[in-house]
């Protein structure tokens, strides 16, 4: 398998619907999070990083199974998975923004 057919392959499942449903989802969280931030609710901030942990969490596995797939479902696993070595992943940073210095997501 060349490189441009693994390309193709990969282009054809990601992003997955599944992972573009859990990337909106997170952003979603991350606005909830900096709101309860801003407004002192550190109750509902810890549940929304919680939330965004545990829903980026599942959007890696959704793309490392995507990738495994192929990978297994080649003539060369091994070569596969070289040529493909990294899948791009989602996460949350923090930025110390304003005079205060508040976290932001």
């Amino acid at each position: 398998m060349t490189k441009e057919e693994i390309a193709a392959k990969v282009a054809e499942r990601v992003p997955s619907e599944e992972m573009v449903q859990i990337r909106s989802e997170v952003e979603a969280l991350v606005r909830d999070y900096n709101e309860a931030i801003q407004t002192g609710s550190y109750e509902a901030a810890t549940k929304a990083d919680t939330a965004m942990s545990e829903r980026v969490n599942d959007y890696t596995a959704a793309a490392r199974d995507i990738y495994f797939d192929i990978c297994k479902n080649s003539d060369s696993p091994m070569l596969t998975a070289v040529t493909i070595l990294t899948f791009t992943t989602i996460g949350v940073k923090d930025e110390k923004k304003g005079d205060d210095k508040v976290p932001v997501r």
